[in-house]
């Protein structure tokens, strides 16, 4: 793809070129038009044409035949291209016919470019978005991009920014000029699961070439948001990358960013996936903004409500729930399991063994390794034990059962320990209890209750505090009210309270701060929001969704 010139002036033979009536020196021609005034010379071969008809379809040879240049008075005229490239031409305006296939889209562009015919260049836009594939797309986007034509055809197709990733994994990036590595980079609305993958195509592009191209590294670095990339990425690139090593200012840019995530919480993450009921969206921590998702990678197999979502091993799994829009019945509650590489971008949902209870508004966490999931209800009977799912054997087993029967609660691991909290027992009862199971030993103990009644609340980890965000109870209703327990001292404390009451909401931690998704308000619209525990103050997000969410995971 780098020699671009020589390719682009030469097609392969007269085969590439449309099957139609090549004889223009005919009488219909000379009838309509008049007499040829000037000769075409391309090559060895002469073609007889009107000013007339070349100036109105190109503006080329409009300029050419109406200003002072010398070529206005001469009756031949010389041009550096070929035969082949000037019957492209003729076949169009004498013909009106014009075939682009995958062999002569080079020479047709060329054509189009080189004198100006906006028909042809349509044309070539069209192809595009009509024929573009993963195999071929580097292909074209190199060709459009050097033609400066990729603006206008990513106007007319996502293609490319839709499959960005897979897009850019293909060999045939590390052929592509340095124009191409920076245009790709600058294409707003392209869809990046990892900020990792954009680095590598430029360590790859520059390795493949690494004396010609290592002076483009900075550069092509710049385009990049370093602070996205996982810190075990920053380490490898400080440790073992040359490129960044010999490079005095990217080596403390890196280094920085390394030094300021030092004892923070979820600081390798950036971006959070939305799971609700029937699809993922993604938010941009960093950028505050939602992304895009391609349809096929984030629909799921199932619609389902009251599910739960986890991730383990940088796979995305969904368990449970009852089947939306379905009669509340027992057999529309779910075992079924679903779940999502994120390592692959090519990847669709897929189901994975059944947990071996039927469970809606149950409550999961992952700990070594595991899935665990506990409580839950099957519509007329409370689920009360834990389950735990093997990935590694694609099993899940039951465990022990619960001190309480609970659902509508909430679970987190902390040092190798479950905690269930708050949630409904089986007499309605908004519980304010907190069990603590050690799934190895088997052993449940109760630990400090919290303050207040809460069920359908949000719950997450941060700085070895555990905080229990909004949810509902029997008295008060509606919550706005937020408490943290400190696992040293088995306290409960009171926080800065959400700015609306709240309840139905997904916890995370992305750099040291705390993301609720999907609170729902108490009129019954929906909020998001994070916390910042330095600043001990709450902000509303920007939301997107308009119903309850099933998981909030960073990545």
């Amino acid at each position: 793809m780098g020699n671009t010139t020589k390719r682009h002036n030469k097609l392969s033979g007269k085969e590439n070129i449309a099957s139609c009536n090549r004889d223009w020196n005919n009488k219909e021609i000379t009838q309509n038009h008049g007499a040829f005034d000037v000769v075409i010379k391309c090559e060895a071969h002469k073609f007889h044409a009107h000013k007339q008809l070349l100036s109105r379809h190109s503006d080329y040879f409009k300029a050419m035949f109406s200003s002072n240049m010398r070529e206005q008075h001469q009756l031949v005229i010389n041009l550096e291209i070929t035969e082949a490239q000037m019957e492209i031409i003729m076949d169009f305006i004498y013909n009106s016919k014009l075939a682009v296939t995958s062999d002569n889209i080079s020479d047709v562009i060329s054509v189009s470019e080189y004198f100006q015919i906006p028909h042809i260049r349509n044309n070539c836009i069209s192809y595009f978005k009509e024929n573009v594939n993963l195999n071929n797309s580097l292909h074209l986007f190199h060709l459009y991009n050097f033609y400066n034509l990729i603006h206008e055809v990513m106007n007319t197709s996502n293609y490319i920014c839709e499959h960005f990733e897979p897009v850019i994994k293909q060999e045939d990036s590390k052929s592509l000029s340095k124009d191409d590595i920076e245009s790709l980079l600058a294409l707003p609305n392209k869809v990046v699961f990892s900020e990792k993958n954009l680095y590598d195509l430029i360590i790859n592009w520059v390795k493949h070439k690494t004396e010609e191209r290592q002076q483009h590294f900075s550069q092509l670095l710049s385009h990049l948001n370093l602070n996205k990339l996982p810190t075990t990425v920053l380490k490898e690139m400080l440790l073992n990358e040359h490129l960044v090593q010999n490079n005095t200012y990217i080596k403390e840019v890196v280094e920085g960013l390394i030094k300021s995530r030092m004892n923070k919480d979820g600081s390798d993450y950036s971006d959070i996936l939305v799971i609700t009921s029937n699809r993922m969206t993604k938010y941009d921590t960093l950028c505050k903004k939602w992304l895009h998702i391609p349809p096929a990678y984030r629909l799921l197999i199932s619609s389902r409500s009251s599910a739960t979502a986890i991730k383990l091993e940088n796979k995305l799994y969904v368990m449970g729930g009852y089947k939306q829009h379905r009669k509340i019945q027992t057999k529309n509650v779910l075992t079924s399991v679903e779940s999502l590489d994120l390592n692959d971008q090519l990847s669709t949902w897929k189901e994975v063994a059944d947990m071996k209870k039927r469970r809606c508004a149950h409550a999961s966490a992952v700990l070594n390794g595991r899935v665990y999931v506990s409580g839950g209800l099957a519509v007329y009977k409370q689920q009360t034990t834990y389950e735990v799912f093997d990935p590694k054997q694609n099993r899940w087993c039951l465990l022990q059962q619960m001190k309480e029967g609970r659902m509508h609660h909430a679970m987190i691991s902390y040092n190798g320990l479950l905690y269930s909290v708050g949630g409904v027992n089986q007499h309605t009862e908004c519980l304010q209890t907190v069990e603590c199971c050690d799934p190895i030993s088997g052993k449940i103990l109760l630990i400090s209750p919290m303050k207040e009644r809460r069920s359908l609340l949000a719950l997450v980890v941060l700085n070895d505090e555990m905080y229990a965000i909004g949810g509902t109870n029997n008295t008060e209703g509606y919550l706005s009210t937020v408490e943290k327990y400190n696992f040293s001292s088995n306290l409960w404390s009171y926080i800065t309270s959400l700015p609306k009451f709240q309840y139905g909401g997904k916890a995370c931690v992305v750099n040291g701060r705390m993301y609720v998704f999907g609170g729902r308000n108490a009129d019954n619209t929906f909020t998001n929001i994070v916390y910042d525990p330095i600043e001990g103050q709450w902000e509303e997000i920007e939301c997107l969704n308009n119903n309850f969410i099933v998981g909030a995971v960073p990545v």
